[in-house]
């Protein structure tokens, strides 16, 4: 075995390899009430390939971000209808084929989304894909060791001082944590400097 010591580590890895694949609500029951396997899916964005494998499917996009966008942008006109599930959204709204819905709506065995209790105008749901997001993990590190926190759904990472400086060990740097960001490319770069 072979083992060096070192001043400092810089953990450069980045996030998108842990999809966050939080349950829809409804979800058990939309699963279940399918005529076949094949009927109804769930995919992470990781996994989203191409949009004709959804052509006339009626698709539900959990997301609000960068992918979730893009994703529903490239179905528009191939599958038969785009939901697209946001946070920021705050009431149901549809143009053409495509409609946004709010948190809050659940999916129904019959594979139609449901509202406070009031069925949405559209057809039954098909395939669900989630742009969630990932999780942070770092199965090389021994976060208990190291004091390492990620929350109840490893969507943050503490302590760190500005993203990136262990506040307990100022010898470990991370390098691409936060999610949020417009550019995260550059912002990584410049964390890198």
């Amino acid at each position: 075995e072979f083992c060096e010591g070192f001043e400092a580590v810089v953990v450069a890895k980045g996030h998108y390899d842990e999809p966050y694949v939080p349950e829809i609500p409804g979800q058990s029951a939309w699963l279940a009430g399918a005529r076949s396997a094949e009927c109804r899916s769930i995919v992470h964005s990781r996994d989203y390939d191409d949009p004709q494998a959804h052509r006339g499917r009626a698709v539900l996009v959990v997301g609000g971000r960068s992918s979730a966008v893009d994703i529903a942008r490239e179905l528009r006109g191939i599958a038969s209808w785009v939901y697209v599930l946001e946070k920021g959204c705050e009431q149901f709204r549809s143009q053409g084929e495509c409609a946004h819905v709010p948190l809050g709506a659940e999916l129904m065995a019959d594979g139609h989304l449901q509202l406070c209790g009031e069925t949405l105008p559209g057809p039954p749901v098909d395939r669900v894909i989630l742009a969630t997001g990932y999780m942070y993990a770092f199965p090389f590190l021994d976060v208990a060791d190291l004091s390492l926190e990620f929350g109840p759904d490893r969507r943050f990472i503490e302590p760190l001082w500005m993203h990136a400086v262990h506040a307990i060990h100022p010898t470990l740097c991370f390098v691409g944590v936060p999610l949020a960001v417009p550019c995260p490319l550059r912002l990584f770069e410049a964390q890198s400097r």
